[in-house]
């Protein structure tokens, strides 16, 4: 799957290169600058949909965060993290309201 996505990018990238060059090619003529303006805007969003695809997707993210650590201890750190926000918040606004 994950080189399926990696073709697919290369030739929308391939795509992309292609229309953007003939856009340039367009917009050097004046006459037709309003046709190559479009036409560049397209190439660009090619390319943009063409990096999204090269990069993973969220769920592989999470499932190789959950193979790399043990989510128990995750749960732990972020509970530890939440308590000491808590304690500083409730110091910042015993310092304010003083």
């Amino acid at each position: 799957m994950r080189a399926l996505r990696a073709v697919s990018a290369v030739l929308l990238m391939v795509l992309g290169t292609l229309l953007l060059v003939v856009a340039l090619v367009l917009c050097v003529t004046l006459v037709l600058l309003p046709l190559g303006v479009p036409l560049g805007f397209l190439a660009v969003k090619l390319w943009k949909y063409a990096v999204t695809l090269l990069l993973p997707r969220k769920a592989d993210v999470r499932r190789g965060l959950r193979k790399g650590f043990r989510v128990k201890e995750i749960g732990d750190a972020a509970s530890d993290v939440t308590r000491r926000s808590r304690r500083l918040r409730k110091k910042v606004r015993h310092l304010a309201t003083v």
